[in-house]
């Protein structure tokens, strides 16, 4: 789900079908839990923080499961190591200058 999407989710929770409604208890509920107080303005304006938080979260839980050998594979790249000619001579990196 992306942040607008998110958001828009949020802003029709907090509003009701009407549009003219506050249900601001439900924003606390999901709103405390992440560590986000009430804003000055109210909570209508913790509505982005919430989504952000959201993606945050979910974005560093998919980082997190990615496997090592991924890692392993980037840095085990023929380019990154240092190369020799048959001869056993060794070839000049030509990413370095």
């Amino acid at each position: 789900m992306s942040r607008a999407t998110r958001i828009e989710e949020l802003k029709k929770l907090y509003y009701g079908e009407s549009g003219t409604e506050s249900n601001w208890r439900s924003i606390q509920q999901i709103a405390q839990p992440l560590g986000i107080s009430k804003p000055d303005e109210g909570w209508d304006e913790a509505i982005p923080l919430i989504a952000a938080k959201e993606l945050a979260a979910r974005t560093a839980k998919v980082a997190s499961e990615k496997p090592a050998s991924a890692r392993v594979a980037i840095q085990d790249t023929p380019w990154r190591k240092p190369r020799t000619d048959l001869n056993g001579n060794l070839i000049p990196n030509p990413f370095k200058s």
